[in-house]
């Protein structure tokens, strides 16, 4: 079933994978578009006196909403190419600020997954998570924790639990 609701079917192609009704469908339709949930109940075909309801209702149907994310990745496939290539100009415009050719360079860089090295040893902010750490990192951090753990503890030893006052409290002490 994922082959039949990929992205290229559309709608249409989702909606019959789904089960979706023909007025189902044109709400998705109308939706994606960019209109109002009510006016998409309406130009759908939905007649009511309260197409909020009849909107909202659709939009907790679980194929409706699956429809509209193969439309909305649909949509958004087709327009990323465009996208990038406007970013492209932007950062390539000597008419365009230094500080938004910067960001649209970061924005391209972004986009094709390059991720700039780190230098080595910079701590960051946030750190790897557990299950990205290697197994020496791993061994590393609890020797870490386990000395900042001993830095934190109290002895105590028989001398010190005598010293203390033995005589039991009272319930209003």
């Amino acid at each position: 079933m994922a082959g039949v609701l990929s992205p290229r079917h559309g709608i249409v192609g989702a909606s019959k994978a789904l089960g979706l009704t023909e007025k189902q469908a044109q709400f998705v339709r109308h939706f994606c578009s960019g209109r109002a949930k009510a006016e998409s109940a309406r130009l759908a075909g939905y007649e009511s006196e309260n197409l909020d309801s009849i909107s909202s209702t659709l939009l907790r149907h679980q194929g409706v909403l699956a429809a509209i994310r193969v439309e909305v990745s649909r949509f958004l496939s087709t327009a990323a190419p465009g996208a990038a290539r406007v970013l492209d100009e932007l950062a390539h415009d000597e008419r365009v600020p230094p500080a938004v050719r910067r960001n649209c360079a970061r924005d391209l860089i972004g986009l094709a997954g390059w991720v700039p090295p780190k230098a080595e040893g910079a701590e960051s902010a946030i750190e790897k998570p557990l299950t990205e750490r290697t197994t020496h990192e791993l061994h590393e951090l609890v020797a870490k924790l386990e000395s900042e753990l001993a830095g934190r503890a109290t002895p105590v030893n028989a001398q010190n639990a005598h010293d203390a006052d033995t005589k039991p409290l009272a319930w209003l002490d």
